[in-house]
């Protein structure tokens, strides 16, 4: 997989690809933070300014198991880690809200 990274890691394309298939549902989703983690440990600067916009959809309905994921892919890029976790602003009021938002700052290392 490290090949295929590294190969495709500065593509705007595969982010585009990445951004669509992680709304679709949640097995695609937590697919997809696979790659997106591999991505940023392979090639941290390869994040697209869109990142945020697009991960935070869905991450504001990613089940706790995929927020966690989401977070571990994010954790080596704290600021990045941060600004995506902002998007759960407000998440706090429901059961299920509280539990995504702690999956991912805990897996992502904020607090």
């Amino acid at each position: 997989m490290t090949d295929i990274v590294t190969a495709v890691a500065d593509s705007p394309s595969v982010w585009d690809v990445l951004f669509e298939e992680a709304g679709s549902d949640q097995t695609t989703l937590g697919h997809a933070t696979s790659f997106i983690g591999a991505l940023i440990s392979e090639n941290p600067d390869c994040v697209p300014a869109a990142f945020i916009e697009h991960m935070g959809a869905a991450l504001q309905t990613a089940t706790p198991a995929n927020a966690s994921a989401l977070g571990q892919a994010v954790r080596p890029l704290p600021d990045l880690a941060r600004r995506l976790g902002r998007t759960l602003t407000g998440q706090g009021k429901t059961p299920e809200g509280k539990e995504r938002m702690r999956a991912f700052k805990s897996a992502a290392g904020i607090r």
